[in-house]
């Protein structure tokens, strides 16, 4: 598994289960302690989707950067397909 699938899957584990201990992501992805700690600073820090409680848990960030994220991404969709729409809509026909 790449490493970017091992981030979305284990951001998918930690929104189904809301939190989760290290020790549990070790035992459900089968993880050694450095790919444990590459997957803790991308979780916390670069994606900031998750907050350690205690240092033994990571409790999943409801509205993190990553669902602002999501909300950009969705936004600019609608926008696109609304953009599409209109452009099909408000076509004036060709006179011939």
């Amino acid at each position: 598994m790449r490493f970017s699938e091992l981030i979305n899957a284990a951001i998918q584990f930690l929104q189904d289960s809301e939190r989760a201990t290290y020790r549990a992501l070790q035992r459900e992805f089968d993880l050694d302690q450095d790919t444990l700690e590459d997957l803790k600073n991308e979780l916390l820090e670069a994606r900031k989707v998750a907050v350690d409680e205690g240092g033994r848990v990571l409790v999943w960030r409801t509205g993190g950067v990553g669902a602002d994220l999501k909300l950009i991404r969705i936004s600019r969709l609608c926008r696109k397909l609304s953009d599409q729409f209109d452009s099909r809509v408000f076509q004036t026909p060709s006179v011939t």
